[in-house]
């Protein structure tokens, strides 16, 4: 009888332990940008630290009110709320006065304006050979301008799709640590002031971040990780969620991290038996399927615009620049000749001796990635892509995105620790997996100060996960 007993012991913690394992990297994970960003903190001025700790102490009471509002606040209003309050507090910076593009930004905005004019020679220059996975965004540029929409048009956009995002995350936090938790966590991303200064940039990742976060939240509300509706349902739903994650990564190539976070947690949740084996993979499955359905009609429609397709024709080029360590992985000129080389083999070869002969040089690797964690984690937002700088508020945008930053990580590793003590369903699995993996990916490739836009959803959405454990029952 002992013996029976100790094996269903086993079995059992056997059946829960992947999830322990990925509740403890993503914890790790945080925790190391966490440390960054602090040790980066640590090397400015007593005055700005003073800062930080002002604006966090700030950032604190606003949350409090928050949790306080939500008890008298009922629940149908409170999407609506935190997408309004992010579109005003970007709005402002959305129409900044004579605000002009810069770098790549500019170079594909005249792009669009040229195509929309019915002019196509602009798409067969060496820049779109070579970073063809720009051609779409183009195409949708040129669609605004084309439909009588000039600039301001595109930055009302960006402010709609980055308010869009603010109400996903609303929602997936919701859904982590409970109603008022996800709003407190919904409001404090539409009030985190590390993407306002880009809200006047034509990037690629506001609408893609957008789509992205949209197809997680369709295959977890919806779809594949659903735990009600129809298999038919399910189904439909779930191949939305695939189109949605299609249509994000053709504006910029980020949901492979979604897509494998998604396959991750639904191996984890087969492990534990969460879910059926063929309720659980025939919509994921489906999911997938749509997802390279339409990046391959995708593909097909733009193929005699691209000749050389709208996928990444220098792939190798991330990681010269990631594993520079003369660079700490920030963007260089220095091995710039590889671009050039035409024939793949010759390229990749290339590619592989540069990094060899780098990482030879180097005379400490974990030094190396220390600078590099400091660099990408622990930088202020880079206002070089706003010509000019900010008009107002400067000083206060760039304290607060660090505080906040601070902040909601230091929450979100508390929300993973405490997801190692209890189950974790499909939402903290899939946010925790795309945490972890996001870190992961960028210890190898270029890091910029914006590229942290993309997992700091996922990071507030954890943070519900902590400080909405126990308060109340999820959603």
């Amino acid at each position: 009888m002992q013996k029976r007993y100790d094996l269903l012991e086993v079995k059992i913690v056997l059946r829960y332990l992947p999830e322990k394992i990925i509740a403890f990297f993503a914890a790790v994970s945080l925790l190391l940008m966490l440390a960054a960003a602090g040790a980066a903190a640590l090397d400015i001025g007593a005055r700005e630290l003073l800062g930080y700790l002002a604006v966090s102490l700030a950032y604190c009471l606003f949350a409090a009110m928050l949790f306080l509002l939500c008890r008298r606040l009922p629940e149908r209003y409170m999407l609506p709320l935190v997408v309004l309050t992010a579109f005003c507090m970007r709005l402002p910076f959305a129409l900044l006065p004579e605000q002009t593009q810069t770098s790549d930004f500019l170079l594909l905005y005249n792009a669009a304006g040229a195509l929309a004019g019915g002019d196509i020679s602009a798409l067969t220059g060496s820049y779109f050979q070579m970073w063809g996975y720009q051609i779409p965004f183009v195409f949708y540029e040129a669609l605004v301008l084309a439909s009588g929409g000039g600039i301001a048009l595109l930055r009302l956009l960006n402010a709609a799709w980055m308010s869009g995002t603010a109400g996903l995350c609303f929602l997936l936090a919701r859904r982590a640590g409970g109603t008022r938790a996800g709003f407190v966590s919904g409001m404090l991303y539409a009030a985190y002031p590390g993407a306002l200064a880009m809200a006047s940039v034509l990037t690629n990742q506001h609408i893609s971040l957008f789509f992205i976060l949209l197809g997680v939240y369709l295959l977890i509300e919806r779809g594949a990780f659903s735990e009600g509706g129809t298999p038919p349902s399910r189904l439909l739903w779930s191949v939305l969620a695939g189109l949605s994650l299609s249509f994000g990564n053709l504006m910029r190539p980020e949901a492979v991290l979604a897509l494998a976070s998604a396959v991750v947690a639904a191996l984890v949740l087969l492990v534990r038996g969460a879910q059926g084996r063929k309720s659980l993979l025939v919509p994921l499955c489906a999911m997938l399927a749509a997802y390279l359905a339409l990046g391959l009609a995708a593909s097909a429609l733009t193929s005699g615009l691209a000749p050389n397709g709208i996928g990444n024709n220098r792939p190798e080029w991330k990681l010269v620049l990631g594993l520079d360590t003369e660079s700490s992985g920030m963007y260089s000129d220095e091995n710039a000749f590889i671009l050039e080389i035409e024939d793949d083999a010759a390229r990749h070869e290339a590619a592989r001796e540069v990094i060899s002969e780098s990482l030879a040089g180097c005379e400490s690797i974990p030094a190396f990635l220390w600078q590099k964690l400091k660099l990408f984690w622990g930088a202020r937002e880079d206002l070089g892509y706003v010509e000019g700088g900010l008009p107002f508020g400067e000083a206060a945008v760039l304290s607060g995105e660090r505080a906040a930053f601070l902040l909601m990580t230091a929450l979100a590793m508390y929300g993973c620790v405490v997801l190692l003590r209890r189950r974790a369903g499909a939402v903290e699995l899939l946010l925790m997996c795309l945490v972890a993996a996001n870190f992961l990916c960028y210890l190898v490739i270029e890091i910029q100060p914006r590229y942290r836009m993309f997992i700091m959803p996922a990071v507030f959405a954890l943070a519900a996960a902590g400080y909405g454990q126990g308060r109340e029952k999820r959603v």
